[in-house]
This record gives structure tokens, C-alpha cells and sequence, in this order.
């Protein structure tokens, strides 16, 4: 009897025991799966700075945060697009500030303010007063005419600036769009051609590009940047050769070279796989006998 109560008790205790170390490696699977994509978001280059180009002019800009590389085009644009804007904003702001002063200026001191805009105040005001007999001498009916064409005038005049004043911008606005696509595609064009896009590179294509558009021809950087690549490298191998050897470190810079021989040196210390399953072929291959071998005479082995 106390026999068959203590069977059923022991083989729960070993259906546990068994099952222990599947729920362990079920737990650790998971977790192993979402190590190469931690790592992998780890590796991705994080950026704080980058460099923006206003009116033609580029600098660098500061982030309050890190972004990923690959969000940096779509950030570059949008801060030069506030940038730009900002811009505008105060040298409207500007110019109001000075129109406002000018119009205080000339109220307050008229005299003055026409000197220093060249006009001859004694001069001005004769013409003033020229205009207003003219105006009393005209017949009600040519004052009429006479004020529907100052009116006339006026709207034109206002109309021609403010056409001038949308040019302006729409040509801005077609610029800047035309400088941030061919930047994108110098950015990709450059980074495949395998060198950096230092401002030594860009200009170097813009100048071909333009000396295509001065013989009518339209040129992108991808049929140029073989051009460029082929004689920047060109001008770096002819400056090294002719510097000598006892000068090129201290003109490429002692940093550099360092950097490549610890490329060169860990580069020698890895070995190939293929050697290393060549080298243990070699030691799992039996002896060979090395029995000495009858030497066989030539007319022997050619059956003369």
C-alpha cells in the first residue's frame, strides 16, 4: 500500500525537473533575437551638428539633440527653410524700422532731411508751389482728369512693385529649391563615389557645371563626380610624389599615417579562414612514408 501512493509522487518531480530548462531557453530566445537589433541601433551614427547653406552662405548649426543619420537631409531642409524664412522676417523688420525713421526724420526736420537726400529744399519748395498755381489755374474739369491720372499713375506704379517684390521672392524660392535638389544629389553622388564631401569636392563640381552650362550644356554631379574623383586623386598622387618621402608625413600629418598603419598591422593579424582550414587540412593529413624511391634513369623513363 505505501508502495503505490509514493508512485504517482515521483513522477510529477521528474516531469518538472525536465520541463525546467525548455522554459529557461524559451525565455532566452527572445532575448537573443533583440540583441542584433539593439546593436544594430546602436552602431547608427547619431548627429548634433549640421552644416546649413542661407543665401550662400554655410555654417554650421548646432541641435539641441541627436538625430539619426539618415534624418539629416530631412532636417537640413527644414531648419534652412525657417532659417531662410527668419531671415526675411528681419530684414523686413529692418527695413520697416528705417522707412518709419526716415518718415519721422523728414516731419521733424524737413529741411535737413532733403540735404541729406540731396535736394535743394529752396528748389523743392518752388516746384510745390508751381504745381499748386498750376492745379488753380486748371478748370474743375482738367483738375478732374488731371487727379484721375495721379490716381492712374499711382496704382500702376503699385502694381509694378508689388509684381517686382513677388519676382523676387518666387526667384529665391525656385533658388533655394534648386540648391537643396542639386545638394542632395551631390551628397548621394559624392558619398557613392567613395570620397568626402569637404568644400575642396563641391566646388570642384560646380565648377565643371558650370563650364558645361557656358557651352550650353546642362550637367548633374553624377556626370561629373568620375571626373572630379579621377583628378582630385590625380593631384593628391602628383603633390605626394613630388614632396619625398621626408616630407609627406609632416604634410598629410603624423595622425593620419598612424591611422593606417594600425589598419595595415591589425589587417595582417587576422588571419584569412581559408588559410586556417588550409593549415588544419594539413595537420589531419596522415605521414607519408618517406621510404627513399629507386631513382629511375632518363632513357628508363622516357623508354628510349
Amino acid at each position: 500500500m505505501e508502495d503505490n501512493n509514493q508512485a504517482p509522487s515521483s513522477a510529477p518531480a521528474l516531469d518538472v525537473s525536465s520541463e525546467a530548462p525548455q522554459a529557461d531557453q524559451q525565455g532566452q530566445q527572445p532575448q537573443q533575437e533583440q540583441q542584433p537589433a539593439q546593436q544594430a541601433a546602436a552602431e547608427k551614427k547619431r548627429l548634433n551638428k549640421l552644416m546649413l547653406k542661407i543665401d550662400g552662405e554655410e555654417y554650421e548649426e548646432d541641435l539641441p539633440f541627436e538625430i539619426d543619420e539618415d534624418q539629416a537631409d530631412y532636417m537640413k531642409k527644414n531648419l534652412q527653410l525657417s532659417k531662410k524664412a527668419q531671415k526675411s522676417m528681419q530684414s523686413e523688420a529692418s527695413l520697416r524700422s528705417q522707412v518709419d525713421q526716415f518718415v519721422k526724420s523728414l516731419k521733424g526736420d524737413t529741411k535737413n532731411t532733403l540735404k541729406q537726400m540731396g535736394i535743394d529744399p529752396k528748389e523743392f519748395a518752388a516746384m510745390i508751389i508751381e504745381e499748386e498755381l498750376q492745379q488753380q489755374a486748371m478748370t474743375p474739369e482738367q483738375r478732374e482728369r488731371a487727379e484721375l491720372q495721379a490716381k492712374l499713375k499711382a496704382l500702376e506704379d503699385e502694381r509694378r512693385l508689388e509684381k517686382e517684390e513677388f519676382d523676387k521672392r518666387e526667384y529665391e524660392r525656385l533658388t533655394q529649391q534648386e540648391y537643396e535638389r542639386i545638394d542632395t544629389k551631390m551628397t548621394a553622388v559624392i558619398d557613392q563615389a567613395g570620397i568626402p564631401k569637404s568644400p575642396y569636392v563641391v566646388k570642384k563640381i560646380a565648377q565643371y557645371m558650370q563650364d558645361g552650362l557656358q557651352y550650353g550644356v546642362n550637367l548633374e554631379p553624377e556626370d561629373v563626380i568620375g571626373l572630379v574623383k579621377e583628378e582630385i586623386q590625380s593631384d593628391i598622387k602628383e603633390l605626394i610624389n613630388a614632396l619625398g618621402e621626408d616630407k609627406v608625413e609632416s604634410f598629410i600629418g603624423k595622425d593620419v599615417l598612424d591611422k593606417v598603419r594600425k589598419k595595415n598591422l591589425a589587417k595582417a593579424k587576422t588571419t584569412p579562414a581559408t588559410l586556417k582550414a588550409a593549415i588544419k587540412d594539413v595537420g589531419s593529413t596522415k605521414k607519408v612514408d618517406s621510404k627513399p624511391v629507386d631513382r629511375v634513369s632518363m632513357k628508363d623513363f622516357f623508354k628510349i
